[in-house]
């Protein structure tokens, strides 16, 4: 009799798995960008220091980074990796959510589809909006990397040199992954240093394989500044920028890098969003589960750190607005949220009394003290309104004191 129980427990631990080695491959990708677009500064003799007046991340304590993996081309170009990363730097702590490509989703303008046809629809803009609509966080930054336009890097390149610590042998056709490499000073092209760079089954698990991505890495610098290559270094910089894009600065780069290191302890949970296999039409998707999605948003992006258990949330300006049209509730919900510790800003009515559904409207930097609301208030909508200055909650026909 199969244990049921324990093949969803090794499934789980394997999604776990693959959702950490793909963050920490587009991480290293990230840090040879900035390395070797260093290097072509300094042979180009371009000087000056990376701005030391600004701190990282325009100085935000939390941030959301959209980080895809892309494969095809053109109007063909779809994401094969999409994973939400939510920091806390104070906290050092980082929660990773993995979007299987196959979700179903509505995609703005286009209906319903696979989450990974945003991309090939509207680029990472489209990407965004669709994902900001099914997680209900706003992303600060992105990063792009195209793995096949990788490969063909290090081809360029004319391989890198590495040695091989042992036997590699590894097949998972979901990841695309065909790893067959023997032990000691082995000439990579770039589909086997990408095999070798995703490789985990070692006995010391992270520690290895980290080790491992850090010689690729030097290898990769090594060869690229190799005499071979001096001649060619302005196009082959541009191929490396050509196949990873980000909105992050140099110095952000330099400081996820740096994290991604664990030089600073960062703990990091991982999760999938939560649904199950489904087929309608003929075609396979992945039935993304509302309730428990929400559940699992909450617990990996937001931890009730103790330090915020402790402070008080006085200072967050909150309104509370009647959208159902039922005498009393919004001074009933200002209450319930005034004892516990929020203070209200306003009560009234909204725009008009036919609101189905309860929301909470926050600004970019109140996401936190929003989902905190939500969960008070047992409502599952929240949107994020850049030019509020407050918390607004609105309160509909499906609310429940």
């Amino acid at each position: 009799m199969v244990d049921q129980n324990s093949d969803s427990k090794s499934l789980e631990h394997k999604n776990k798995r693959d959702i950490i080695d793909n963050l920490i491959l587009i991480a290293v990708v990230a840090i040879l960008v900035v390395l070797l677009v260093q290097a072509y500064s300094l042979w180009k003799g371009i000087k000056g220091p990376i701005d030391i007046f600004n701190p990282p991340f325009q100085g935000r304590e939390e941030l959301t980074i959209l980080l895809v993996g892309v494969d095809g081309v053109g109007e063909h170009q779809r994401t094969d990796t999409i994973m939400l990363a939510r920091m806390n730097l104070k906290n050092k702590y980082m929660g990773i959510l993995s979007i299987p490509r196959d979700s179903r989703v509505d995609i703005p303008g286009y209906g319903i589809e696979k989450v990974n046809a945003a991309f090939a629809r509207g680029g990472i803009e489209l990407t965004k909006d669709t994902l900001q609509s099914v997680i209900g966080l706003p992303m600060d930054y992105y990063v792009i990397v195209d793995f096949d336009g990788f490969k063909s890097f290090i081809d360029a390149l004319g391989g890198v040199d590495i040695v091989v610590d042992k036997r590699m042998r590894y097949r998972d056709r979901s990841q695309k992954l065909n790893i067959d490499l023997h032990p000691g000073l082995q000439h990579l092209n770039g589909e086997q240093a990408m095999g070798f760079v995703r490789f985990r089954h070692d006995v010391m698990g992270d520690i290895t394989r980290i080790g491992r991505q850090q010689q690729f890495v030097q290898a990769v610098s090594k060869r690229f500044m190799c005499a071979y290559n001096i001649a060619k270094l302005p196009s082959l910089v541009e191929q490396l920028r050509d196949n990873i894009k980000t909105d992050m600065s140099t110095k952000d780069l330099i400081t996820l890098a740096k994290i991604m290191k664990k030089e600073d302890q960062l703990a990091i949970k991982a999760a999938t969003l939560p649904g199950t296999p489904t087929n309608i039409g003929g075609i396979s998707f992945w039935q993304i589960d509302s309730e428990a999605a929400y559940r699992e948003i909450n617990s990996i992006f937001f931890p009730p750190f103790e330090e915020e258990k402790r402070s008080g949330n006085k200072e967050m300006g909150v309104e509370v607005l009647n959208g159902c049209g039922i005498a009393g509730i919004a001074d009933q919900v200002a209450k319930a949220l005034s004892d516990k510790g929020y203070g209200i800003h306003k009560t009234g009515n909204a725009d008009h009394f036919d609101y189905r559904s309860s929301k909470v409207i926050v600004s970019r930097s109140a996401t936190r003290e929003g989902r905190r609301i939500c969960d008070l208030l047992s409502i599952k909508n929240m949107q994020v309104d850049k030019k509020k200055d407050c918390i607004t909650v609105i309160i509909g026909f499906d609310y429940c004191p």
